[in-house]
């Protein structure tokens, strides 16, 4: 992994199959899955509303902590991709097809899993509300299973766990670079060097393989939980919190006004002073909310 990784940041070409590969396997589960019996049961499970969640404030919780977590904000990782782009980069356009194609992802991905959910319901007679799980047992238990009773199982299971690997390497690829990253623009010189970044890349994978390797133990499981749990929920809230009420209240707004200046080729019109304050401090306000 360490050597990939640090191949991969020579040769970001690597990225379009690792980022793109993993939409076609998407697209294979998603014609197969719809094809199942009981694929309708699941799909109208996913898509069909329950207003009356809208009053619960878990599900608001729940839900700004999944968008915080799936958009990696407050992680520092679009933050340091941003990095590399040129000072007049239309990081607005940016943001907008991040926004799409992420939430394309996330309804093209429930699709697959709710169908399938559906036609496991459908076999096995239990309903959809006792069928569902969230975590690691969704996609190592229940969605395995579901594989392994389909014709050519052998095929869409390849297809699965590639697409599963695959993600699951971008994702060490986001968090890695927001280390890497952070750290090489306090030190610009000594990681400008070759052999230094390439060292420093290998220590952040040899220490991330030593953490994830504690989650393949006996009590690994408690270990993923505890992590996933501080890491990647309502923790990140918080440092969304602290960062917009920074941005908002006590950075100059000057100072924001004139950076998005600069990168619009002096165009006022794409930020506005007041308006981008504004923006910071209702965005702090929203996120407390939650």
């Amino acid at each position: 992994m360490c050597s990939f990784s640090v191949f991969c940041f020579k040769n970001f070409q690597i990225m379009y199959v690792t980022v793109l590969l993993p939409y076609l396997f998407m697209f294979i589960l998603l014609i197969r899955t719809l094809l199942l019996d009981g694929a309708s049961v699941g799909l109208i499970h996913y898509l069909k509303p329950d207003w009356s969640k809208l009053t619960d404030m878990t599900v608001w919780s729940d839900a700004g902590t999944q968008i915080f977590f799936s958009y990696s904000l407050g992680l520092g990782v679009l933050t340091g991709f941003g990095s590399y782009n040129k000072i007049h980069h239309n990081s607005l356009r940016d943001c907008c097809l991040f926004a799409v194609a992420n939430t394309f992802t996330s309804l093209l991905s429930g699709c697959i899993i709710f169908a399938t959910l559906g036609y496991m319901s459908h076999i096995s007679n239990i309903p959809m509300n006792l069928i569902a799980e969230s975590g690691p047992g969704l996609g190592f238990v229940v969605y395995p299973k579901a594989i392994g009773t389909m014709p050519l199982s052998s095929f869409w299971s390849i297809c699965f766990f590639s697409m599963i690997i695959l993600l699951g390497i971008d994702s060490m690829f986001g968090g890695a670079e927001g280390i890497i990253t952070a750290v090489a623009d306090y030190f610009p010189k000594a990681l400008a060097k070759t052999w230094i970044r390439c060292t420093f890349v290998a220590g952040v994978c040899i220490v991330n393989y030593l953490i994830g390797l504690s989650m393949v133990t006996n009590g690994g499981m408690y270990i993923f939980q505890l992590f996933d749990y501080y890491s990647g929920s309502r923790i990140i809230l918080i440092v969304g919190l602290l960062e917009s009420a920074v941005i908002g209240y006590i950075y100059e707004s000057s100072i924001i006004n004139s950076s998005g200046t600069v990168n619009y080729h002096g165009d006022q019109n794409h930020f506005d002073q007041q308006g981008s304050t504004l923006m910071m401090e209702n965005s702090s306000l929203n996120v407390s909310h939650l």
